[in-house]
């Protein structure tokens, strides 16, 4: 085996976290409540949060991934840091024979996430991008009634989606400082909407529909709200690689009141 590589000793799956941030709430509900499975650490850079998570969850605290990933009692790492850190740390976690749960979106890029598969092929390990959105009881449904053929062939998928106010009382309090690096491309990849949101969404155009994708065409503006800019409205529609020509369409709609300004088109 590789260095650093380790065998599951039981039926248990230990499992370390890779960011102690706000999304972190959610992501381990779902671990600590499996009967099958145990956080057993947690890697964060800053002190106080690793800290924190470590006597919430009764785990170990790491000031880095290399050494999480050189724990054996580490089975799979569950990433869940800004964009940018994505590919280096689930690809690291890949060759050191770790189980991967990667946070959406994947990678900034194509390039980076064909990077990334390749040492998930490599490894041999269960990889997989977190993606709630296809477990949800509605969605669930509406695929089984597609399944049973109880509303006929899916010809097309609409979505739409519109974004809240921003601001006081609305939504997660997340500090200025956790937010920064999502408005700066290099780090983010791309807008919150289209982009980071837009997984789960473009994600729903694949699950109730299983042809390919071979055309895609799409409007979008910016906009501005509290010093963010927000990659909408946008219209994006896509064409599926079969015959009868099956289509989908995504609409972002800013339902920002008074706080917005469009800036570019």
């Amino acid at each position: 085996m590789a260095a650093g590589r380790v065998t599951q000793q039981s039926d248990r799956v230990r499992v370390g976290i890779v960011g102690g941030g706000r999304i972190a709430d959610l992501n381990v509900i779902g671990w600590l409540e499996h009967p099958a499975a145990e956080v057993t650490a947690v890697c964060d850079v800053d002190e106080a949060t690793r800290t924190r998570r470590a006597e919430e969850w009764g785990c170990e605290a790491y000031p880095n991934l290399d050494e999480m990933l050189a724990d054996p009692h580490v089975d799979a790492v569950e990433i869940l840091t800004p964009h940018h850190l994505h590919a280096s740390q689930a690809i690291a976690a890949l060759r050191a024979g770790k189980h991967v749960s990667l946070q959406k979106p994947p990678t900034r890029s194509l390039a980076e996430f064909d990077a990334v598969a390749a040492a998930a092929a490599e490894a041999g390990t269960t990889f997989k991008v977190y993606e709630n959105f296809m477990f949800y009881p509605p969605h669930v449904l509406a695929r089984s009634l597609i399944d049973a053929g109880e509303i006929g062939d899916a010809l097309s998928v609409r979505i739409v989606t519109a974004a809240g106010r921003l601001g006081t009382g609305q939504g997660w309090d997340v500090s200025a400082a956790s937010n920064a690096w999502r408005i700066d491309p290099s780090l983010c990849g791309g807008g919150m909407m289209t982009f980071d949101h837009g997984f789960h969404c473009f994600q729903m155009g694949r699950f109730f529909v299983d042809h390919p994708i071979d055309t895609v065409h799409a409007f979008s503006t910016s906009s501005t709200s509290g010093g963010r800019q927000l990659d909408m409205p946008a219209l994006i529609s896509w064409r599926y690689a079969c015959q009868p020509a099956r289509f989908g369409s995504w609409e972002v709609i800013a339902s920002l009141g008074s706080t917005w300004s469009r800036s570019t088109t």
